[in-house]
């Protein structure tokens, strides 16, 4: 039996506005404040909300968080330390309130209103095949036919539950300078967001025990992977795969072509898969 491993860049393949960039493009039009007030948390960096919405969730460094806000602080309230940390608090829980807000609500309303009515299949996909899917669509039942008890939607699909999204870091950084007035209620604002965006991989694969347990029952002899990244937050899943099946080929699809190479090595590194075993494909 196979095996089809579906990442986002499955649904993109397919042309449908399921982006982290078209979640930002929506909240462009519909929550404007909340999206500005939003990427506060992360002026003058090199995380981007809106290009890798789970890791930025698990980015955030009081560091430089208070570093931007501090140097507005001063020049707003050049001689009040008081009102400098009045002021540097609010702008931190407002942002704080906004990208909670973002994260439990909007993100929620983006995924329901993904239209996938006009997709058409291009792609060749087993009916009798295991699913495991990271994509909050229906794209495999509704446009390729896939029955439901074939397919395991591990961060939920939309049509029944809400959306399964964060960050799986469990360490936040200490403020390193001296700390002054306004840095607790920060601190407590940021490790408050922090907590809450963290998503319990383990207890996601606890609870999904039957079908990974099934992978094994099941004699998988050949594991397709189709638009996903591979990337560190969603590894834990695709070791579980990995313990359970035997050492079959693996047929994984890129987009770039540089991401040739980095998948090969975290399948080879990551997932003990000789090279021999893993075949490339664009799609």
């Amino acid at each position: 039996m196979k095996l089809y491993i579906i990442g986002n860049g499955f649904d993109l393949a397919h042309d449908i506005r399921s982006s982290y960039s078209d979640f930002g493009r929506f909240l462009e039009e519909n929550y404007y404040s909340l999206k500005v007030q939003s990427e506060i948390l992360y002026e003058d960096t090199d995380v981007s909300l809106w290009t890798d919405f789970e890791t930025a969730l698990g980015s955030i460094d009081i560091n430089d968080i208070v570093r931007n806000v501090e140097a507005e602080a001063r020049s707003n309230n050049p001689d009040e330390i008081g009102h400098q940390s009045i002021y540097m608090s609010d702008v931190v829980s407002n942002a704080c309130d906004s990208l909670k807000s973002v994260y439990e609500e909007c993100f929620s309303e983006w995924v329901q209103q993904i239209d996938i009515s006009s997709t058409k299949p291009f792609l060749h996909m087993d009916k009798n095949a295991l699913y495991l899917t990271f994509n909050y669509t229906e794209t495999l039942e509704d446009v390729y036919g896939i029955p439901e008890n074939h397919i395991c939607h591990i961060h939920n699909c939309r049509k029944y539950a809400s959306p399964i999204v964060g960050h799986d870091k469990t360490f936040f950084k200490d403020y390193k300078d001296e700390a002054w007035i306004a840095i607790d209620e920060i601190d407590d604002s940021l490790r408050h967001l922090f907590s809450i965006t963290r998503k319990d991989v383990k207890s996601i694969i606890k609870k999904n025990n039957a079908f990974f347990s099934l992978l094994a029952k099941s004699k998988i002899n050949k594991v397709y992977v189709y638009g996903h990244s591979l990337n560190d937050i969603d590894m834990p899943y695709l070791i579980e795969v990995r313990k359970n099946t035997l050492s079959i080929p693996w047929t994984v699809s890129y987009y770039e072509n540089d991401d040739q190479m980095k998948f090969k090595t975290k399948l080879h590194e990551k997932l003990c898969i000789p090279n021999h075993l893993i075949k490339m494909f664009k799609l």
